[in-house]
């Protein structure tokens, strides 16, 4: 179902929300080879390359709440794959 909702809105932000970090690095491990894919649980970010902190994820999913230049396109994540611990700190 994500790989379809991605498919009708090519280049649009989505964050898929999940309750148990297991089920986000499931997700993570299986959408990650579409590209542009992130994952964040309480134990930090994830992207294709390693890990990342919280914030550079941030900066490269929604820079302009994060206050930031937009990110290269390479850099650019379009589909975040989090636990309940992306809303906290977060308005």
């Amino acid at each position: 179902r994500i790989r379809a909702l991605r498919a009708r809105h090519p280049g649009a932000r989505i964050v898929a929300f999940t309750q148990f970090a297991d089920t986000a690095r499931a997700l993570y491990r299986r959408l990650a080879p579409d590209g542009r894919v992130a994952l964040l649980t309480a134990d930090g970010g994830r992207i294709a390359s390693g890990a990342v902190t919280r914030a550079e994820l941030l900066a490269r999913f929604a820079p302009t709440g994060a206050g930031v230049p937009p990110p290269r396109d390479a850099e650019r994540v379009e589909l975040l794959v989090a636990t309940d611990c992306l809303s906290e700190g977060l308005d």
